[in-house]
């Protein structure tokens, strides 16, 4: 008979332990099963906070940045992963930065938050109150336009691409500038015939090709047959010269009338 007073006598006990532990927690019978998440949402505990991660912007954001493609700014850049970036690409980049370090005043390595990816570099930018580290979204529109070869800790050379936010606003005026009137560019077709061949230079005045014959422009690259052997080649219309891209616009405009 003890021992069923006694047991009785602890349950009652344990029973009025629940009871101010459910009170203290501001909680009446009906709320006694929710969990300690719940606890923490609506009692006394208050709401848990919940910061996003923020990722800082160079220079604040430029209005014409988008994340998607809806912008006239957006360009190839904006729908690309980093591994098929390529010279000649321009746009928004939406992907995140990791800061690697500094190159220049004004230029540093960066490498964008993904497996395997390779690093860039990225010119135009005040990098003054960037660490080393820092993650990033690229808020601003860039062209891709060279290459730059970096040395490795090893001694070896790398060549990585130049996302340079200086060259973007020239860039784009050119490329979305009203086509002119057929000038008399060396080398231009007589109207009705094959285009003749010409020398090509790249935006430095390098030659690309000694003697090419322009066939066509799509998807912002030029092709060419080589004069030497007949082979095609293809050329980003941001690589070649400026000469050159006003003659590619001018037989462009040329065919158009023919037709």
């Amino acid at each position: 008979m003890r021992r069923v007073v006694t047991a009785v006598f602890l349950a009652a006990i344990v029973v009025a332990e629940c009871a101010a532990q459910v009170g203290v927690l501001g909680l009446d019978a009906a709320g006694a099963d929710k969990s300690f998440e719940d606890l923490k949402q609506e009692g006394d505990f208050g709401p848990i906070e919940r910061k996003p991660t923020v990722r800082p912007s160079l220079l604040s954001a430029d209005q014409r940045w988008a994340p998607g493609r809806k912008s006239e700014f957006a360009g190839p850049l904006a729908a690309k992963k980093p591994s098929a970036f390529k010279v000649g690409d321009w746009g928004c980049v939406t992907c995140t930065f990791r800061f690697l370090s500094k190159v220049g005043e004004f230029e540093c390595l960066a490498v964008p938050k993904l497996r395997n990816a390779d690093p860039v570099l990225l010119k135009g930018f005040d990098l003054s109150d960037v660490a080393e580290g820092t993650e990033f979204v690229l808020r601003h529109p860039v062209v891709i336009q060279e290459t730059h070869d970096i040395t490795e800790d090893g001694g070896g050379k790398r060549s990585v691409l130049v996302l340079n936010r200086d060259r973007f606003d020239s860039f784009y005026a050119e490329m979305k500038k009203p086509e002119t009137a057929p000038s008399a560019a060396p080398g231009a077709a007589v109207a009705g015939d094959a285009t003749s061949p010409r020398a090509w230079t790249d935006a430095k005045g390098k030659p690309l090709e000694a003697q090419a014959r322009f066939i066509e422009f799509k998807d912002n690259r030029v092709h060419l047959q080589r004069t030497e052997d007949g082979a095609a080649v293809e050329i980003a219309m941001t690589e070649l010269s400026r000469a050159d891209r006003e003659w590619v616009r001018d037989e462009l405009k040329r065919r158009r009338s023919r037709n």
